[in-house]
């Protein structure tokens, strides 16, 4: 039997090879390549395990060695300008709106890019809605843009008050935060403004969780707010230094920039909060792409940088039509659970 795992290739030879095997052969496990990965460097041992003959789905114990997972930055994009806000879309481009030159650019999965839009008045924030349209807050003359996936600029809406952070509810209303006014507006699909909630101090990023609960960063006194579907605001964290933005990953957990201090926070949905990771440089936005690294944007020195998380899920080797075979964050067993995730061969 030949595997590859998700981070490299490996090859584990079963002692019945080219048949189909019966109940705990040997299982002889040797690495191809040993490589650093963000959990460590993996090393396979030989073993004996029990494989299920109907299926062929086998396990084996692995160890952990190498570095500390420690979310250290790289950097994955240049060529911009003070970016603020991020935003993937459903191709995996990353958009980023840039402050400094009025525009918004378009980051490849590969980290190329060009000018996706222009035409803005002081980008401070980006999100897309479920057609794939991208919506601007442009602080510096209180509207938020509407660009279509081929980069055709409207107004959407006006009267707000340095709207300076968006994000989509489920049913499609687009909140922005005033950072002047202290408020949080919803627009609804047809551009009509109300406001939701009020008695924030400097609230500078939003972002939904998965119960509908809207999270606010307060830049001014260093809180994030928790505000339910009906309005009502309470403290959800505290301890921050300077919130600039705001993302949840797939677990559930909120991160939060602070320009402050250059650090990223963890925060847990019981609201413990920890520092992620270090070594920003002021922070301005946040986005998760679907493997779970997380890219933030640094106003103060014009780059984006990528984080991978200690079990963040990696992409397939290139080629590779297997799906993620495992990763994990601690020594254990490395398991193949189904006849998908290997192939047979003489």
């Amino acid at each position: 039997m030949i595997a590859h795992t998700v981070w490299r290739k490996w090859l584990a030879q079963l002692n019945t090879r080219g048949r189909r095997p019966s109940p705990r052969p040997r299982l002889d496990v040797t690495p191809l390549e040993d490589r650093v990965v963000p959990n460590g460097t993996v090393q396979f041992s030989s073993a004996s395990e029990s494989v299920d003959a109907s299926t062929g789905a086998f396990s084996i114990p692995v160890t952990l060695t190498g570095r500390t997972p420690d979310s250290t930055p790289s950097t994955f994009a240049t060529s911009i300008d003070n970016p603020t806000g991020l935003a993937f879309d459903a191709g995996g481009n990353l958009y980023v709106a840039n402050s400094g030159n009025n525009t918004v650019s378009k980051v490849t999965p590969a980290g190329g890019v060009s000018t996706f839009a222009s035409g803005f008045d002081g980008p401070d924030a980006l999100a897309f809605d479920a057609g794939g349209n991208l919506y601007v807050a442009n602080s510096g003359n209180n509207t938020v843009s509407e660009v279509t996936p081929a980069g055709v600029v409207t107004t959407f809406a006006t009267g707000l008050d340095g709207p300076d952070a968006l994000a989509f509810d489920a049913a499609g209303n687009l909140f922005a935060a005033s950072f002047t006014g202290n408020s949080v507006s919803e627009v609804t699909p047809a551009g009509v403004v109300t406001t939701f909630a009020t008695g924030f101090d400097g609230p500078d990023a939003l972002v939904f969780d998965a119960a509908g609960n809207l999270y606010v960063a307060n830049d001014g006194n260093n809180t994030v707010s928790e505000v339910t579907p009906a309005g009502n605001v309470t403290t959800f964290a505290t301890g921050f230094d300077g919130p600039d933005a705001l993302v949840f990953d797939a677990a559930g957990n909120l991160y939060v920039a602070n320009d402050g201090n250059n650090t990223v926070s963890e925060v847990t949905p019981a609201g413990n909060v920890t520092t992620f990771a270090t070594g920003f440089d002021n922070p301005a936005g946040l986005a998760f792409d679907v493997t779970g690294n997380l890219y933030v944007a640094n106003y103060g020195n014009s780059t984006v940088s990528k984080v991978t998380p200690p079990g963040a899920t990696p992409p397939s080797p290139p080629g590779s039509t297997l799906p993620p075979i495992w990763h994990s964050t601690q020594p254990g067993t490395c398991s193949f659970p189904t006849p998908t995730m290997a192939r047979w061969t003489r």
